[in-house]
């Protein structure tokens, strides 16, 4: 079946060319701009429930896309108790961490809109203005990563040194308190 309009083939490579000259113009002119980041693993676009944990560690913890067929006509809501394999992404060497606003509703408001920015992805900020700023009151080092989390009900964005993302066996619940744990080491 051929698709048309917004899930085609299509308009995904025309999306990308357009993704991709952003990012060339931006690179050229020094501005900032964000490529995608692998983590290897991806999130639940509709309802990843993302859970921030920082303390001495700095962990994102949030569903993986469900593994089953959506029709369209069965809805399977989640509990946080339901034994999955969650996502989890740890930040070592966090100089800075925030997630709220913007949602995917709201995300074309976000700075980096336009200039490589896409829903429901991980990305790394090139030219990051938040690192020049974090630099220059000496909170972040030169060899710290910008990065962008944009899921469906909030943004997280970090400037850590480096990250390392994990399937983590057992519910939400479950893995976010070992994750508390964690953190307090």
């Amino acid at each position: 079946m051929k698709l048309y309009g917004w899930g085609s083939d299509e308009v995904r490579t025309a999306r990308e060319h357009l993704l991709q000259a952003q990012r060339d113009v931006d690179a050229s002119e020094g501005t900032p701009y964000a490529v995608p980041l692998d983590l290897g693993i991806t999130w639940d676009a509709g309802a990843p429930l993302p859970v921030l944990i920082s303390g001495n560690k700095t962990f994102v913890a949030f569903y993986l896309p469900p593994n089953f067929d959506f029709d369209g006509t069965n809805p399977r809501s989640r509990s946080a108790d339901d034994d999955d394999a969650i996502g989890v992404v740890e930040f070592r060497g966090v100089t800075a961490v925030k997630m709220g606003s913007p949602s995917d509703e709201r995300l074309r408001e976000h700075a980096l809109w336009g200039h490589g920015l896409t829903y429901y992805a991980a990305h790394l900020v090139q030219n990051s203005a938040w690192i020049r700023e974090l630099i220059s009151t000496d909170e972040a080092r030169r060899t710290t990563s910008h990065y962008v989390f944009t899921f469906h009900d909030e943004t997280l964005e970090c400037v850590a040194d480096s990250h390392v993302a994990t399937l983590t066996p057992g519910s939400l619940t479950s893995v976010t308190a070992r994750l508390v744990q964690a953190a307090r080491r």
